[in-house]
């Protein structure tokens, strides 16, 4: 559910920089990662179930940049630079983003394992 969640981001996103979306998308808000269900997920139960394994922590800190990129990307949109909106999530949002759905692939693995 994370990563389909996650992987939702990408077509929000892209929406909103298209004009193509009647959300109202704060950057302030998004650029928090304890907002979304796997943030709150990450920093409550999931810490006491997973919080041991090495890849949890790095998916800690992988999930908040992807935050900070989906919250630069909205920015960008807002000011009007929608070219640079789309380069910044086009290679460094997508980056992020990848990052997290490889951790959260990573921990499945080990949980069934």
């Amino acid at each position: 559910t994370a990563i389909a969640s996650h992987e939702n981001w990408k077509l929000r996103l892209q929406n909103f920089i298209d004009g193509k979306s009647d959300e109202i998308l704060k950057p302030e808000l998004i650029c928090r990662e304890d907002q979304c269900d796997l943030g709150k997920w990450l920093n409550g139960s999931g810490t006491q179930h997973l919080g041991h394994y090495p890849a949890f922590k790095i998916l800690i800190a992988r999930h908040k940049n992807f935050h900070v990129q989906a919250s630069t990307v909205v920015a960008l949109a807002q000011s009007g630079n929608t070219e640079k909106a789309s380069d910044h999530m086009e290679v460094t949002y997508r980056h992020a983003s990848h990052q997290v759905i490889l951790l959260l692939q990573h921990l499945r693995h080990d949980l069934t394992h």
